[in-house]
């Protein structure tokens, strides 16, 4: 009535009343990943979607993350077992030497890493060698 005489209905409103409605109630979500209230309220509303993308990769990198953690806390439990059960015969196993690789650049660069180590054990084994001999045929 008084809606329609300045050109406003009361359908319109009711529809605007539940869109206020629902942009309260995501207000806090969006404030929660990080948007300010003047953001939300008076940016373009893409930004408020490219936030809502942003906490998307947060919340799937933080859980890849805590993975990789119990990743570490297994390996790590893995290698002292022995050390809890009283009937076993081997010693445990040291922690891990350098970080689980993550991809394919990381596991061929910690495959370089371990050869080169493992050549100069060797090496070293070697030289001892060489070093006894010389030794005996001082001696």
């Amino acid at each position: 009535m008084v809606e329609e005489e300045f050109g406003g209905s009361s359908a319109s409103n009711k529809t605007t009343y539940k869109f206020t409605e629902t942009f309260e109630k995501m207000a806090p979500k969006y404030m929660a990943m990080g948007m300010s209230y003047d953001e939300f309220w008076n940016d373009d509303i893409r930004k408020a979607r490219d936030y809502l993308e942003a906490f998307k990769i947060r919340k799937k990198q933080e859980n890849e993350k805590l993975w990789l953690q119990g990743m570490y806390i297994y390996k790590a439990l893995e290698n002292i077992y022995p050390l809890f059960n009283g009937w076993a015969n081997t010693p445990p196993k040291p922690y891990l030497k350098h970080p689980i690789p993550m991809d394919e650049e990381d596991r061929k660069e910690q495959n370089e890493a371990d050869a080169r180590e493992e050549m100069l054990a060797m090496k070293r084994y070697l030289d001892e060698q060489v070093e006894k001999g010389e030794k005996k045929q001082e001696g």
